[in-house]
């Protein structure tokens, strides 16, 4: 699987748009792939110029083979990984667990409730 990054478009794309940058990036248009966003986020920076930013990975034959011929940071070649949740521990907690918090937020807290 080949995961490229940092694509971008426009807020009012459409799939068809996205499908070509993503054939453009792997400097391969002819071929059929797959693809599955893994990432979306939106870039407000700029007033005028809202656009979104992708994630995908793309699933294509011969991929080791494209990953070497696109000399480009963004694009790189990785595996899914499922993920597994942490097993619980087994040792019950002699006491309740220490939380922190800034001192301006505890001094906050503290002159909050010490008026009620």
């Amino acid at each position: 699987m080949i995961r490229i990054s940092q694509l971008k478009l426009p807020i009012t794309h459409t799939k068809a748009q996205l499908e070509k940058k993503i054939a453009k990036a792997l400097k391969n248009p002819g071929n059929s792939f797959t693809y599955e966003i893994k990432k979306q986020s939106l870039d407000c920076r700029h007033k005028n110029d809202k656009i979104f930013v992708y994630t995908v990975d793309v699933t294509i034959r011969d991929e080791q083979k494209l990953a070497k011929k696109v000399n480009n940071n963004n694009i790189m070649l990785t595996k899914e990984k499922p993920y597994e949740f942490p097993s619980p521990g087994e040792t019950p907690l002699l006491h309740s667990p220490v939380t922190r918090c800034s001192t301006r937020v505890s001094f906050l807290l503290d002159s909050f409730t010490s008026q009620s």
